[in-house]
């Protein structure tokens, strides 16, 4: 959808309400029921806190205008099971949960990879997909979530070595996001942050 150019605005998204409280905490692998979220009272759960981590692996060496198929695992190091929403329309601009991200810089800089996420600022069409069934994930203790066909790829901005790492936040309780089912509201806050890796970018 992000890429249509027959777009129609589906949902009024107001950018003030898009700083969340930041959580680390975790993620489902079996696809959760949906229930209707419009009009409906959804009920507040009070977990143990969750405890996961997410993994980035990347290719050693990446062409400049390679097709990048980044390998992205959460795995459930707690000791209850967490739910979580994978990657959809509006993610990577903070426009409904969870939000993702990619964080490159150049090998020789200094600067350190940012505490939250961060978040695309450039154009895209203003719709937001509807949440589906197969979008909210139960991970169980141990279990582990792959997320490589939801997450796009970095973008690098020339050849050379960059360090990179990738963000994961659900964030279940956006002020914006009110037309959202009450599985995706019920769902576990987490904020995770990757391992970093090494990329050379070649021609």
């Amino acid at each position: 959808m992000e890429g249509s150019a027959n777009c129609h605005s589906a949902v009024a998204v107001d950018l003030s309400v898009m700083s969340p409280n930041w959580t680390s905490s975790g993620v489902e692998i079996t696809p959760a029921p949906l229930r209707a979220g419009a009009g409906e009272s959804c009920q507040t759960r009070i977990d143990e806190k969750p405890i996961c981590t997410l993994h980035l692996a990347l290719p050693e060496r990446i062409g400049k205008r390679a097709h990048v198929h980044p390998d992205v695992e959460i795995l459930n190091t707690g000791t209850t099971a967490v739910t979580l929403v994978v990657r959809g329309d509006g993610s990577e601009w903070g426009w409904r949960t969870p939000f993702i991200g990619w964080s490159i810089l150049s090998i020789e800089s200094t600067d350190q990879h940012p505490r939250q996420v961060p978040l695309r600022r450039d154009g895209r069409c203003g719709n937001v997909s509807p949440f589906g069934a197969d979008e909210i994930l139960m991970l169980r203790p141990s279990a582990i979530a792959k997320l490589n066909k939801r997450i796009g790829q970095p973008r690098f901005a020339d050849i050379g070595k960059y360090r990179v790492v990738f963000f994961y936040s659900n964030v279940p309780d956006l002020k914006h996001m009110m037309w959202a089912p009450c599985r995706v509201k019920e769902s576990t806050p987490i904020s995770l942050v990757s391992n970093e890796v090494i990329v050379e970018v070649t021609e």
